[in-house]
């Protein structure tokens, strides 16, 4: 994963890089509608989940995210909970407090405009020094450590 995110010339910090840690997480993200690519999911500075955020476009860099930190939520889902199904490639540093949160979603399997997108997307959110943003640049792509069943495989198109 960090060969092609080096090979396309992204710079991500290992540590906001993460995966979806399972097959039954992968199918939870497909019964949810969040398997999409590109798509960024916003969380204000108290973790919850900001539904129908309009900050982002196709190509486009991220913008309004100054108005995310204090922006009003459901309160229903929260960063901390979302980020129990994921590993990251490092220490996810996940305590400190922090003005906004961002879930970015990128895999390999689309490589080229959706791939590039949310790169955009990352690279718009780092180059923001005007908030304390803990971005996760989340990988949709099956992992050779879930150990899939046959079944899985064969379902998947794998095999």
């Amino acid at each position: 994963m960090t060969n092609y995110l080096n090979k396309k010339g992204y710079e991500v910090s290992a540590n906001e890089i993460a995966t979806l840690n399972g097959i039954n997480t992968f199918i939870e993200y497909n019964n949810s509608e969040k398997l999409v690519i590109p798509e960024a999911y916003f969380f204000n500075k108290d973790g919850y989940l900001i539904s129908g955020f309009e900050g982002t476009g196709c190509g486009m860099a991220i913008s309004n995210i100054d108005e995310i930190s204090n922006a009003s939520s459901d309160n229903k889902e929260h960063f901390k909970d979302w980020i129990t199904n994921y590993n990251f490639l490092s220490s996810d540093n996940t305590e400190a407090s922090y003005d906004a949160y961002v879930i970015i979603n990128w895999a390999m399997f689309v490589d080229g405009m959706n791939d590039d997108t949310s790169y955009n997307w990352y690279k718009s959110l780092k180059n923001n020094k005007d908030l304390n943003i803990r971005i996760i640049f989340l990988n949709l792509d099956i992992q050779e450590n879930w150990k899939l069943s046959d079944d899985n495989k064969k379902v998947l198109g794998l095999e």
